[in-house]
C-alpha cells in the first residue's frame, strides 16, 4: 500500500490493460467510483443492480502523447518520482 496520496496535478504511470506504461497527468480526483465489470452488467440486467460493482477510489489521468482523459482505479497509477 502506498503511503502519499494521489492528487490532481501528479504524473502518473499506468499498469492498466490499454495503457500500460503510458505517462498521464491526473486532472480529476481521487474521488469514489462505481465499478462494474461484465458479471456485474449480467447481474443489472437481471434485476440485482443493488449487487452490483464494487466501489473504489479514481482518478482521471490525460496522457500526455494522446491528450485522452480515461478514469483509473488509484490501484492502476504509481507516481512517477520527480526532481524537487
Amino acid at each position: 500500500m502506498n503511503t502519499w496520496q494521489l492528487s490532481k496535478g501528479d504524473l502518473v504511470e499506468s499498469s492498466k490493460k490499454h495503457y500500460k506504461g503510458q505517462r498521464g497527468i491526473i486532472v480529476k480526483g481521487p474521488y469514489n467510483h462505481r465499478f462494474l465489470n461484465r458479471d456485474d452488467y449480467e447481474m443489472i440486467s437481471h434485476g440485482l443492480g443493488h449487487l452490483a460493482g464494487s466501489y473504489g477510489s479514481a482518478v482521471d489521468v490525460m496522457f500526455t502523447a494522446s491528450g485522452r482523459t480515461i478514469r483509473h482505479s488509484t490501484g492502476d497509477v504509481k507516481r512517477v518520482a520527480t526532481d524537487g
